[in-house]
């Protein structure tokens, strides 16, 4: 087989590959075991220690392989891959496949995918079926970084092991500086396979495409799409550039793959104009970002000055950076060939440690092995570079250090191999810090104090004084180890900020009843904080907006400015998470006492700045505890983040909307507006709008914030979908600049009031500074959409579910003179519920009516009750059972007793339980009732656990039983209905079941309250129950509100409340007389 490959390879892709196939190591080699591979002799030119052993050779298997001239199965799925620059001046072949409704592309290269997208004029739907490999949601790519950091350890370890018992020995203890180069080179390259693998299996992929560029280590990711998955991967060669057989086996391609590891190219560092070093010095290197910071030369000049020393400057780069002072030498670099000695002993110890993880990856799986392979193997040279490249600086940081005196070296945030080895080189020389400007430098001046940094390794927190451990985002997701040790302390509490993380810990640490009361998360609910956050909300929403109106009057945004004001609730809503934080914080460490804080943030150091507004507020100790070994030193301080507050803006991605195919169209036609991709929005939307295309003559065009995944093939509307693209639209600059005015303004304002002030909306601001940005920028975009569309263009109505979305504030405030109605849901009286833009609203029962009417102090006349299209459609399945059946359905078939149905919801155990267990009491005193537990899916199992607890302590399982499933069957086989604040309990009210809604002495007020909606009746005690239940309970004098929100026709009355309210349209408005009804479009004028 070997000489039949070799024989088809030309002879100059022999040439460029040096390698002959037969020179490979036997299949035997001892690869995996360290102490074996130090005494494998390897020859000269005898290839490379890679791929051998049965582990990987049992894995083998073939790929077929094309050109391009491929026949498409008619309804097969296509995805092609293309690697960068595999198309180069021949992209017919490709534009051609496109043709087909069923094949996606995806480009490695943005700048392959740019140039192939102006190449011809495709439609909007072709476009969408194309894209390129880019970042993804930050979970994902924090799970992306973790692998990759896990293999570089790997490597890195498996090289201290290889060195170790050597004469080279030393050379190992400078290893870990080299782990985030290493880990950044590995990244790229499991994006490509998480990206792709993602894409094929949520797209349902039948055939996969691989086009390479003659990079034969790249063709792997063929074989790992293929590895595992129902569908099939083939190669093709649009140039016939390196294999020209019909297929080609994982063996053949992983030796044509790993040529031996020369001479490399290294930079070398050399002292500029061969100057005699003397005195002592401050090391300093510089960033790429210094190049544009016209205030570095200044910079310099102040620490010499505060210090007293001479500057040595290490570049990055042979650039020109005017530097004035004479005081400075220079480090500068210099490729050259890598000339330097133990060239074999680096290269074999690389691909001895490389195969072990690669075995290693093997053994735990063969998925894993592939991905191992892939990533590997393709980042094997580039990892042989970078430990040449360490090796280089040490010698020459060696032969300065021998002519310098460096007392001291600056402390920078940078990410470079340079960076990183020079730091840990200098790491017992004491460091300082300079700062760089930035927009904020007055608040931080003000703001600015000291927090002590401790790592997991010097971290004490003691056992007298009660503290608090904060942990972010996916913070710790990559290990919890550290956190379970802490928290046996039971001096700790514990805090997530997300939820999900909440859950995952609980679920891995199974926390006993004394830890579980000690783990919380910031919950998204909070009837006794949200007034005050939602309020303080407003308030921050109601400044920044009013500023930033102010600013951008003056600017070449005048018109743009008038449009700020409809985007005031997404500002709101996008500063409360953050005012939540911090006063869930501060209310936990108060009502317990807490001395101690402890914050785990993530990259994003803005997220750290709350440390600093709670030891304000709170008058703790706080403490930033670094896991991420970012090399803080003993304490930060404000300034310690200005390098991130002042990052540009600009050139940012946005949510944007092409209107250009669906001008002509829009000529008669109703805008939908609304969020399909949460479950309660969408299930709201779809039967409305199945009902209505039914019977109108118009266009129906439906608006969302995202692409979403479900089914539109039943629905005859046009979804307008977004795209997630660079922000290209002119005038960013000016606009940030605009934006940071208002922000720095808005701070500013705080501290002239008081210092914790300031601080919380310094944390607020600056953390939503980017977030601010984006909104603002994509209803920019969509104004313009707006005002390019035809002369002919009517819409007749805007229809929005829900409201809250920037898209429907921002297009029902700027398009006012369109008739718009809003279909709302469940809403209370609480400041957690806005006022919409619309003109007309649709409550679905007398009590939201009354929230609409009495708190928003909107007009009657214009809102109508017509029910709950969600719950009706939710409930037109159970309805056709009765309850007879559904009790069979559960598997319920003893008529001796009543069923009591506890909707339990993940709220909190300490108010579940007190729930559950009234509730068993009650069947305690009532033997002819048996007690069903509906769980909620998101309840973890501590919940469950809970609840077996109480049902054994009444002993009354034998009536009694948890259930997770059959939601619907269970309320429909019940006679009552018990719940916290849950909408099944409107949902059981529609299943004219007995509901009643529980009240704890403990937790005085819930999100809404299903008594005041005349649905339930409250309870506290099973004493409460009995009098309910014990002769019947029965609702009479339903209002009909209440009857509306029962019957099951809300679809019906919404669509024609729709159609009346586009029959009373007097006057059609088009888009184009913006001009001639300009007041009427909006009041708002420039401050």
């Amino acid at each position: 087989m070997y000489t039949f490959i070799k024989r088809l390879l030309p002879n100059r892709i022999k040439r460029f590959i040096g390698i002959s196939i037969n020179r490979f190591f036997p299949k035997n080699d001892t690869g995996g075991n360290m102490e074996a591979a130090k005494r494998i002799e390897t020859k000269k030119n005898s290839g490379s220690l890679l791929f051998s052993g049965p582990e990987i050779e049992k894995q083998n298997f073939a790929i077929l392989v094309s050109s391009v001239n491929v026949v498409l199965k008619r309804n097969e799925k296509v995805l092609l891959f293309i690697e960068r620059g595999a198309i180069k001046n021949n992209s017919d072949w490709l534009i051609n496949i496109l043709v087909k409704k069923t094949a996606f592309i995806v480009f490695k290269s943005k700048n392959d995918f740019e140039e192939f997208i102006q190449a011809s004029n495709f439609t909007v739907e072709q476009k969408k079926r194309v894209t390129f490999i880019q970042r993804m949601a930050t979970q994902v790519e924090e799970a992306i970084r973790a692998k990759a950091n896990s293999y570089s350890d790997s490597i890195l370890e498996n090289l201290q092991s290889y060195f170790s018992g050597t004469d080279i020995a030393e050379i190992s203890n400078d290893l870990q500086s080299m782990k985030a180069a290493i880990s950044d080179r590995l990244v790229p390259w499991l994006r490509n396979e998480y990206f792709l693998s993602s894409l094929v299996t949520e797209s349902e992929i039948d055939q996969v495409y691989y086009v390479g560029n003659g990079t034969i280590a790249a063709n792997l990711l063929a074989f790992r799409l293929q590895k595992g998955s129902r569908m099939k991967a083939r190669i093709l060669e649009p140039n016939s550039s390196w294999l020209t057989v019909k297929s080609v086996d994982l063996l053949n391609v992983l030796k044509l793959s790993a040529p031996p590891l020369g001479r490399t190219a290294v930079t070398r560092y050399m002292i500029a104009g061969d100057r005699e070093l003397t005195g002592e010095y401050i090391a300093l290197m510089e960033t790429k970002k210094d190049y544009e910071d016209t205030d570095f030369d200044e910079m310099l000049n102040q620490l010499e000055k505060d210090t007293n020393k001479k500057l040595l400057f290490i570049r990055t780069a042979d650039n020109h950076l005017p530097v004035k002072s004479k005081n400075v030498d220079f480090l500068l670099p210099k490729s050259m060939p890598d000339d330097l000695p133990l060239q074999k002993e680096y290269a074999t110890g690389l691909d001895v440690s490389l195969n072990r993880l690669i075995k290693e990856g093997f053994a735990a799986s063969s998925h894993e092995g592939i991905v191992t392979l892939y990533a590997v193997v393709n980042c094997r040279r580039a990892i042989h570079q970078i430990l040449r490249q360490g090796f280089a600086i040490k010698r020459d940081i060696d032969s300065v250090v021998k002519k310098a005196k460096i007392t001291s070296r600056v402390q920078r945030q940078g990410r470079s191999l340079s960076h990183d080895f020079v730091n840990h080189y200098l790491k017992d020389v004491p460091s300082i810090k300079i700062r760089k400007k930035t927009p904020f430098d007055k608040v931080l001046r003000e703001a600015n104090n000291s927090i002590k940094v401790h790592s997991l390794i010097d971290l004490d927190i003691g056992k007298e004084e009660k503290t608090l451990l904060f942990i972010e985002s996916g913070a710790s997701k990559a290990s919890y180890n550290w956190v379970h040790s802490l928290m046996e302390q039971d001096n700790v509490l514990l805090v997530f900020k997300a939820k999900r993380d909440f859950l995952d810990f609980s679920e891995k640490s199974k926390p006993n009843k004394d830890l579980a009361g000690r783990i919380h998360y910031i919950q998204g609910i909070d009837p006794e904080l949200d007034e005050k956050i939602y309020a303080i909300g407003d308030e921050y929403a109601d400044a920044i907006t009013s500023l930033l109106q102010k600013n951008l009057c003056t600017s070449v945004y005048h018109e743009f400015a008038k449009t700020i004001p409809w985007v005031k609730v997404s500002v709101s809503d996008r500063l409360v998470p953050f005012i939540r934080n911090v006063h869930f914080l501060a209310s936990l460490i108060k009502k317990n006492g807490i001395k101690k804080y402890i914050h785990v943030g993530t990259d994003l150091l803005s997220t750290n700045i709350i440390t600093f507004v709670l030891q304000q507020r709170c008058n703790v100790e706080p403490f930033i505890l670094d896991i991420s070994n970012k090399n803080w030193g003993e304490k930060v301080d404000l300034f310690d983040f200005a390098w991130e507050l002042s990052q540009p803006l600009r050139n940012s991605r946005i949510t944007s909307y092409d209107f250009s195919e669906h001008r002509e169209k829009m000529s008669e036609s109703v805008l939908f507006v609304g969020n399909f991709k949460d479950p309660q929005y969408r299930e709201t939307l779809l039967p409305i709008l199945n009902r209505f295309t039914g019977r109108t003559n118009k266009e129906v065009f439906v608006i969302t914030p995202a692409v979403d995944d479900f089914d539109k093939n039943n629905l005859n509307v046009h979804f307008l979908t977004p795209s997630v693209q660079m922000d290209e639209l002119p005038g960013g600059e000016e606009f940030e600049q605009l934006l940071d005015e208002s922000l720095n303004r808005f701070i500013e304002s705080g501290f002239e009031q008081k210092t914790g002030e300031g601080l919380l909306r310094l944390y607020v601001a600056i953390n939503n500074r980017r977030a601010l940005f984006r909104v603002l920028r994509e209803c920019f975009s969509l104004k313009a959409q707006i005002d390019t569309l035809s002369p002919t263009s009517k819409i007749s109505a805007i229809v929005s579910n829900p409201g809250r979305l920037w898209v429907s504030q921002f297009l029902v405030g700027y398009l006012q003179h369109i008739p718009s109605v809003e279909i709302g849901g469940v809403i209370s009286k609480s400041r957690r519920y806005k006022k919409p833009h619309s003109h007309k609203f649709l409550a679905i029962d007398d009590y939201s009516k009354s929230v609409y009417v009495d708190y928003m102090k909107i007009d009657p006349s214009n809102v109508e009750i017509v029910g709950s299209p969600r719950i009706d459609a939710k409930l037109e399945v159970i309805r056709g059972f009765t309850q007879s059946e559904s009790r069979m359905e559960i598997a319920f078939y003893d008529d001796r007793y009543k069923i009591l149905c506890v909707a339990t919801q993940p709220y909190g155990t300490e108010i579940m339980t007190s729930m559950v267990t009234v509730a068993a009491k009650f069947v305690v005193e009532n033997p002819d009732w048996f007690l069903l537990i509906t769980m909620h899916p998101n309840e973890t199992v501590s919940y469950e656990n809970a609840y077996q607890s109480i049902l054994s302590s009444f002993g009354i399982r034998d009536r009694a039983s948890i259930s997770r499933k059959n939601v619907y069957h269970n309320l429909n086989a019940s006679d009552a209905v018990i719940t916290y604040f849950s909408t099944t309990g409107l949902e059981a009210f529609c299943l004219d079941k007995a509901v009643f809604a529980f009240r704890s002495a403990d937790y005085p007020t819930v999100p809404f309250d299903l008594c005041e909606f005349g649905v339930a009746r409250p309870f506290m005690s099973s004493e409460d129950l009995s009098g309910y239940l014990s002769d019947g309970f029965i609702q009479e004098n339903l209002t009909e509100g209440l009857l509306r929100l029962r019957d099951g026709r809300s679809v019906e009355r919404i669509c024609k409340y729709i159609e009346g309210m586009i029959e009373q349209q007097e006057q059609p408005v088009k888009y184009n007389s913006f001009g001639k009804k300009e007041k009427e479009l909006n009041t708002s004028t420039c401050i």
